[in-house]
């Protein structure tokens, strides 16, 4: 009997944890017809509120607020996220509710489901209302005839929908997020804003079916929940195709972003286009611009008290030919990034682009690791030993970086 309890509990557990899988998307296949609102209930427990400090900021300045309706703002926004906080807290708790115990004492098999589909669904619910309910309170110290207000709203609106929308698997980020993060020049922001507008246009429709189709899922699920019992062969057809529907929208979104981020660079004026495509690489392939380890050990070296004035301008020399030769075969992995990522934005099958980056990073290791072997050549067992020791502390606590001497 216990081992049959056990063997219950195990079985059970290994469901939740798939179901979590499926809910942060880390399986690409939406076998499991209640993956959306995992997805969505995920959202909600780790994302921050959507008013942000930048969003608050822009919205103020363009409304030309007085002092006081300023203050009453930032009370609103105050008071809403503090609300948000709360719920989350109310929301971890439901998380701690769902673990596997909570099947115990269970008397029908469906029972768990229905309870963890409704409590999951109230907090969503409460999220909307409370996100609504801020709006309102915005609308009436601002006043409801602000286009700014109407823009705002929208803004906020798109933003939430798309983290439900494009949170699975997101390989991009919103596009005039990341275009704010490079801040143009204003000649480059006045020449890609109408594809930015286009963007924002098909994005909006976009968000406008994938809401749709969302209703009509949670209207069926609503209508179903009290039969099922965790068996997804029961479940109609139409919620089966909702459902995959529903995930199908980051591909889309992905896409989407893609193909208009493309259009941004090719609007931006030629004189300015390559210092610009490097700041959307910079955003985009964040690994490739880092201040890599092999730099940590020759700054390290340079720290060494016991180096003679020849030594050290070998080792700058050293370390300026891997900067030129990192920066050769850094730029061969971007090309190749890129159609990598072009490719998976497009949910394109593209082996020679994974292969090619394969190679690459290949090339790079082999690189560095024969720069290093030179290197610690150089300095000798016991000055190696030391720089070792160095280049790890600073790994485990980065305010330690080694900096080189003062010449």
């Amino acid at each position: 009997m216990q081992s049959e309890q056990r063997c219950g509990r195990v079985s059970r557990l290994v469901h939740v944890i798939i179901q979590g899988v499926l809910a942060i998307g880390l399986l690409g296949s939406p076998q499991h017809v209640d993956a959306q609102i995992w997805t969505e209930w995920s959202v909600q427990l780790h994302s921050k509120p959507v008013v942000t400090t930048r969003v608050l900021k822009e919205l103020t300045e363009s409304l030309n607020l007085s002092e006081d309706q300023q203050r009453a703002v930032e009370e609103l926004v105050a008071a809403y996220q503090a609300e948000h906080a709360s719920l989350l807290a109310r929301t971890e708790e439901v998380r701690g509710y769902l673990d596997f115990d909570s099947y115990d004492g269970l008397a029908e098999p469906g029972e768990w489901y229905q309870q963890s589909y409704t409590m999951r669904r109230e907090s969503l619910k409460k999220s909307d209302g409370l996100f609504d309910s801020f709006l309102s309170d915005m609308n009436e110290v601002v006043g409801t005839n602000s286009p700014a207000v109407a823009e705002f709203e929208r803004r906020l609106r798109r933003e939430r929908l798309g983290r439900s929308a494009g949170w699975r698997n997101s390989i991009i980020p919103e596009l005039r997020d990341l275009i704010q993060q490079v801040r143009p020049k204003p000649e480059i922001a006045s020449a890609i804003e109408p594809v930015l507008l286009n963007y924002e246009a098909e994005y909006d429709k976009e968000l406008q079916k994938f809401a749709a189709v969302r209703e009509k899922y949670y209207a069926d699920w609503d209508r179903i929940i009290g039969k099922y019992t965790g068996d997804t062969a029961t479940v109609p057809q139409s919620v089966r195709d909702s459902a995959n529907e529903l995930q199908s929208f980051t591909g889309v979104l992905n896409g989407l972003r893609r193909r208009h981020l493309d259009l941004v660079q090719a609007a931006v004026p030629p004189e300015l286009r390559e210092e610009f495509d490097d700041q959307i690489n910079r955003r985009l392939f964040p690994r490739l611009y880092v201040f890599t380890r092999v730099n940590r050990v020759f700054a390290a070296a340079l720290t060494l008290s016991d180096l003679d004035s020849g030594t050290v301008s070998v080792i700058k020399e050293m370390h300026e030919a891997y900067k030129r030769e990192r920066a050769d075969v850094d730029r061969v992995l971007l090309s190749v990034e890129i159609d990598a990522h072009r490719a998976q934005c497009f949910g394109q099958n593209n082996p020679d682009a994974y292969e090619a980056k394969v190679r690459a990073v290949e090339a790079r290791q082999s690189m560095e690791k024969k720069t290093l072997e030179r290197l610690y050549t150089l300095l000798g067992t016991e000055r190696r030993e030391a720089v070792r020791a160095i280049v790890q502390r600073a790994e485990v606590n980065l305010d330690l970086a080694p900096k080189p001497k003062p010449e």
